[in-house]
């Protein structure tokens, strides 16, 4: 009981709590909400996304910009007016990083905690096929290539898992990929003492 005396101050309930999501995108909500229930399972948890501004390009390109467009997110998101006194607002955000020459697709998650407590986690990343990454590099999305060249249309919003279950033949889902980012940047959360400088 102790650790959820620390995240929710709230006055006369502490069973339920409200996380607001910066996006629609009905995985990216879903993969939040199954996170908040993996990590605290006996919390009645209210999740709803809402339509907010990343604030970088719609294929952020490079750490800098995923990052800042999933704290963007995340900070939109818990002030937003529909956000209804929000416990925590989260951010996601999927782009383009190069990790030592070799050009991958990573989500970076933010999750912000009033009064501006931070946490952050990335999902596993995959590497991105050499033909995409000059369009994506361009101005192209995913989405736009997958729709161009494979007929298949909103690749990133897709039941079947997206990018990274087309590409691994259904072995991870990117709902299953951004849950799992979740729950690492709410390890700030889960054990705030260990953060105290």
């Amino acid at each position: 009981m102790q650790l959820y005396l620390f995240i929710y101050q709230r006055e006369g309930d502490m069973s339920n709590a409200i996380v607001s999501v910066g996006s629609q995108n009905k995985m990216k909500v879903a993969a939040v909400e199954d996170a908040f229930k993996l990590v605290w399972p006996g919390v009645r948890w209210s999740v709803t996304g809402l339509e907010v501004a990343s604030g970088v390009a719609e294929q952020p390109i490079g750490y800098d910009d995923v990052k800042a467009g999933a704290l963007n997110r995340a900070k939109a998101a818990l002030e937003h007016e529909l956000a209804g006194g929000a416990d925590f607002g989260v951010g996601l955000e999927g782009g383009l990083i190069n990790f030592d020459g070799t050009s991958m697709e990573c989500g970076i998650i933010a999750v912000i905690k009033s009064p501006g407590i931070v946490g952050i986690g990335h999902t596993a990343a995959i590497q991105v096929p050499p033909p995409f990454v000059a369009r994506l590099q361009s101005g192209e999305t995913i989405d736009d290539i997958f729709a161009k060249d494979y007929g298949i249309e909103d690749i990133g919003r897709s039941e079947s898992g997206g990018f990274m279950a087309y590409m691994t033949n259904g072995g991870i889902k990117r709902r299953e990929a951004y849950r799992d980012g979740v729950i690492f940047a709410l390890a700030r959360f889960v054990q705030p003492n260990m953060y105290e400088e």
